[in-house]
């Protein structure tokens, strides 16, 4: 059975995730992990968030376990291989 995960939220830290959230540049990602750690910090359980917001369990706790890691920071998208804005040639 997996463990239980929870995330209590400082109000400082409610804050810096609702402010996280507004950015209008955000990648779907990089919305969907602050988005969990939103919802988990009200007390829903994983399978209720992934639910909600339409992910997999798997999605959830990925973000759960970046954010108890390393913060709000791991909760960005990584920078992805190769030169930027080549796109398609």
């Amino acid at each position: 059975m997996p463990k239980v995960l929870c995330v209590e939220l400082t109000s400082d830290q409610e804050h810096e995730v609702r402010e996280r959230l507004r950015a209008r540049d955000l990648t779907p990602g990089t919305r969907l992990r602050p988005e969990c750690i939103r919802l988990m910090g009200r007390g829903l359980t994983v399978p209720e968030v992934a639910d909600l917001i339409e992910c997999n369990d798997v999605t959830v706790r990925g973000a759960v376990h970046r954010f108890t890691a390393r913060g709000f920071d791991a909760l960005t998208d990584a920078p992805r291989p190769g030169l930027p804005g080549l796109g398609h040639l």
